[in-house]
């Protein structure tokens, strides 16, 4: 099966459909850049010390309270554990495919996105 591949421009229907029948995923090189040259940007502003509202400091009301290293490790996790969170049964492995592509063709158009996407459960549909 021949590979998807992500870049900026909008995922085709026949792309997400391929994806969805169990084609592999991958990123052209110019959005792996792009995503790295962001990523570098948030190391950037931690190592700088840099007061950064939800990532060096807590969010809402606490928005002026700066965190610590293990803070904002800690931190990090709960917020993607408090936002990753669902009830029922877990989603097929198909509709979990077309969501993933479409999160990940998202980001490779610029979207803000989690340093890891994962995948831990899912059926068959």
């Amino acid at each position: 099966m021949t590979a998807v591949t992500i870049t900026q421009a909008p995922l085709e229907i026949e792309d997400l459909l391929a994806v969805v029948d169990g084609a592999p995923v991958k990123l052209d090189e110019a959005t792996r850049a792009r995503i790295a040259a962001s990523r570098a940007i948030v190391d950037e502003s931690l190592r700088g010390g840099e007061a950064v509202y939800g990532l060096t400091t807590n969010v809402g009301h606490g928005r002026d309270t700066r965190l610590d290293e293990e803070q904002i490790r800690s931190g990090q996790q709960f917020l993607i554990m408090s936002h990753g969170g669902g009830l029922g049964r877990p989603l097929c492995t198909a509709v979990v495919r077309a969501a993933l592509a479409v999160r990940l063709n998202g980001i490779a158009r610029g979207a803000r996105a989690p340093p890891w996407l994962s995948l831990t459960r899912s059926q068959p549909c």
